[in-house]
């Protein structure tokens, strides 16, 4: 089995020639264009919207501002890909995000090959919250005279709710339907999450 070094890192044309023992039959292979300066490529996995209130709520891989090692089949499982000319030694990502509601994180995939060439890719995960938050309307008064028209309360409103969060109550209004004997006055609360 014949072996040879090369004394730099290239580019070469490899081709190898194997004749029989009378020198009569020979069949010539193309092994491979080698250049180790030649960058990989990888393609980050699409990206992700999903419902959820926190970074927990990200179902492909663990939110980590550290990078995490994965394998290249981890990669394409989740719809990312790579292109490789020579080993692979490291796949990692590692995560940032901004904002609230929504939260906005990058996710960043970087690959390393044997040849210290290194490649990345982002993928956008947005994680966003379309739940409403919910309340019961306070129960109806009924008064006699104007001046007995309470001042606003948003205590009234006991049972506000939010899956995500504790949600805020706020008064926003009165509006008379400008009838007398009798005038009805609706009161509005908002609830924010």
């Amino acid at each position: 089995n014949p072996t040879h070094s090369y004394g730099s890192d290239g580019p070469f044309t490899v081709s190898l020639t194997v004749q029989d023992a009378e020198n009569i039959d020979y069949h010539s292979y193309d092994i491979l264009d080698f250049d180790s300066s030649i960058a990989p490529e990888i393609n980050a996995p699409p990206d992700l919207n999903t419902e959820g209130c926190d970074l927990t709520a990200i179902n492909q891989f663990i939110y980590s501002e550290t990078p995490m090692q994965i394998s290249e089949s981890e990669l394409i499982n989740v719809g990312g890909n790579l292109v490789l000319g020579s080993d692979l030694v490291s796949l990692t990502y590692w995560d940032n995000y901004s904002g609230t509601c929504p939260i906005h994180v990058i996710r960043t995939f970087t690959l390393t090959d044997s040849c210290d060439n290194t490649v990345s890719a982002e993928q956008n995960i947005i994680i966003s919250d379309s739940v409403m938050p919910t309340a019961s309307d306070p129960s109806p008064i009924n008064i006699s005279c104007v001046d007995d028209i309470p001042t606003p309360n948003i205590n009234v409103v006991t049972d506000e709710a939010d899956n995500c969060s504790t949600p805020s109550v706020a008064f926003i209004s009165d509006v008379s339907d400008n009838l007398s004997c009798p005038e009805t006055i609706t009161r509005t609360y908002s609830i924010t999450d």
